[in-house]
Protein backbone atom coordinates (compact mmCIF):
# COMPACT_ATOMS: atom_id res chain seq x y z
CA UNK A 1 0.00 0.00 0.00
CA UNK A 2 1.27 3.40 -0.63
CA UNK A 3 2.03 5.91 2.41
CA UNK A 4 -1.26 8.17 1.13
CA UNK A 5 -3.32 5.28 1.52
CA UNK A 6 -1.72 3.88 4.80
CA UNK A 7 -1.82 7.89 6.37
CA UNK A 8 -5.88 7.73 5.21
CA UNK A 9 -6.55 4.34 7.22
CA UNK A 10 -4.46 5.84 10.18
CA UNK A 11 -5.82 9.14 10.50
CA UNK A 12 -10.04 7.75 9.91
CA UNK A 13 -8.82 5.62 12.14
CA UNK A 14 -7.47 7.42 15.03
CA UNK A 15 -10.91 10.07 14.10
CA UNK A 16 -13.61 7.32 14.43
CA UNK A 17 -11.66 6.39 17.43
CA UNK A 18 -11.52 9.60 18.92
CA UNK A 19 -15.25 10.18 18.39
CA UNK A 20 -16.16 6.85 20.14
CA UNK A 21 -13.95 7.49 22.97
CA UNK A 22 -15.76 11.09 23.48
CA UNK A 23 -19.07 9.85 23.15
CA UNK A 24 -18.26 6.71 25.54
CA UNK A 25 -19.93 8.58 28.56
CA UNK A 26 -23.91 8.99 28.39
CA UNK A 27 -25.83 10.71 31.36
CA UNK A 28 -29.75 11.38 31.12
CA UNK A 29 -31.24 14.30 32.28
CA UNK A 30 -34.38 14.76 34.72
CA UNK A 31 -35.58 17.44 37.18
CA UNK A 32 -34.87 14.77 39.70
CA UNK A 33 -31.88 15.77 42.43
CA UNK A 34 -29.48 13.14 42.74
CA UNK A 35 -26.64 12.71 45.08
CA UNK A 36 -22.87 13.01 43.16
CA UNK A 37 -20.93 10.57 44.88
CA UNK A 38 -23.67 8.00 45.24
CA UNK A 39 -26.76 8.34 42.79
CA UNK A 40 -29.00 8.42 45.25
CA UNK A 41 -32.39 10.09 44.12
CA UNK A 42 -32.68 12.80 46.61
CA UNK A 43 -36.69 14.38 45.89
CA UNK A 44 -38.18 14.96 48.22
CA UNK A 45 -35.62 15.16 51.16
CA UNK A 46 -35.79 17.20 54.20
CA UNK A 47 -32.47 16.04 55.97
CA UNK A 48 -28.84 17.79 55.08
CA UNK A 49 -27.40 14.59 54.51
CA UNK A 50 -27.51 12.01 51.87
CA UNK A 51 -29.43 8.84 53.54
CA UNK A 52 -27.36 6.48 51.29
CA UNK A 53 -23.91 7.53 51.54
CA UNK A 54 -23.97 10.23 54.00
CA UNK A 55 -22.48 13.09 52.15
CA UNK A 56 -23.32 16.40 52.86
CA UNK A 57 -25.58 18.07 50.68
CA UNK A 58 -24.71 21.45 48.68
CA UNK A 59 -25.10 22.75 45.40
CA UNK A 60 -21.78 21.43 44.67
CA UNK A 61 -22.88 17.72 45.85
CA UNK A 62 -26.17 17.23 43.96
CA UNK A 63 -27.09 16.54 40.30
CA UNK A 64 -30.16 16.91 38.48
CA UNK A 65 -30.03 13.26 36.89
CA UNK A 66 -28.45 10.01 37.79
CA UNK A 67 -24.27 10.12 37.52
CA UNK A 68 -23.30 9.21 34.09
CA UNK A 69 -22.67 5.68 32.82
CA UNK A 70 -19.49 4.34 31.12
CA UNK A 71 -21.26 2.25 27.88
CA UNK A 72 -17.46 0.44 27.74
CA UNK A 73 -18.05 -1.79 24.27
CA UNK A 74 -17.90 1.88 22.75
CA UNK A 75 -14.60 2.67 24.94
CA UNK A 76 -13.13 -0.18 24.09
CA UNK A 77 -13.63 0.19 20.78
CA UNK A 78 -12.58 3.64 20.95
CA UNK A 79 -9.11 3.08 22.48
CA UNK A 80 -8.49 0.09 19.78
CA UNK A 81 -8.73 2.65 16.64
CA UNK A 82 -6.98 5.09 18.20
CA UNK A 83 -3.92 2.83 20.06
CA UNK A 84 -3.63 0.30 17.54
CA UNK A 85 -3.03 2.59 14.11
CA UNK A 86 -1.07 4.58 16.37
CA UNK A 87 1.04 1.36 17.54
CA UNK A 88 1.80 0.47 13.91
CA UNK A 89 2.90 4.31 13.48
CA UNK A 90 5.38 4.06 16.35
CA UNK A 91 6.55 0.67 15.48
CA UNK A 92 7.50 1.51 11.92
CA UNK A 93 8.97 5.06 12.77
CA UNK A 94 11.55 2.64 14.94
CA UNK A 95 11.69 -0.05 12.29
CA UNK A 96 10.60 -2.94 14.30
CA UNK A 97 7.78 -3.64 11.19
Amino acid sequence: MSNIVQALFVSAGVGCGGWLLLSARVREDSDDLHCLWCGYNLTGLTSDRCPECGAAMSAESCCHGPPSRMRWGRFVAGAVLVCGPAAVVVLRYFGSL
